[in-house]
């Protein structure tokens, strides 16, 4: 059983969430579930201050996303290119 309130064993959930689905697909989830947190805000509470934090904070997840997808957009090209060049030889 995991203890949410124990430091360990929240760290040991999201790693393994990250080992299952990726770090690229787990920005993308939080950043929508910022961005619905977000809407909730707005939308229940009138809460523009915090709507803005949530929304902001979205879409630094989804930034990262961006960022982790060119990365393995890269990584993939440098890996066809050295088994390109290990065919050539």
């Amino acid at each position: 059983m995991t203890d949410l309130a124990n430091p360990k064993d929240v760290t040991s959930l999201l790693e393994d969430i990250v080992d299952r689905y990726g770090l690229m697909v787990v920005c993308d989830m939080l950043g929508g579930i910022c961005g619905a947190k977000a809407e909730h805000l707005l939308a229940n509470w009138q809460d523009k201050s915090a709507a803005t934090a949530w929304e902001r904070a979205g879409r630094k997840f989804h930034a990262m996303e961006v960022v982790l997808r060119d990365f393995e957009i890269a990584r993939s090209r440098t890996q066809a290119q050295r088994k390109q060049e290990k065919d050539n030889d």
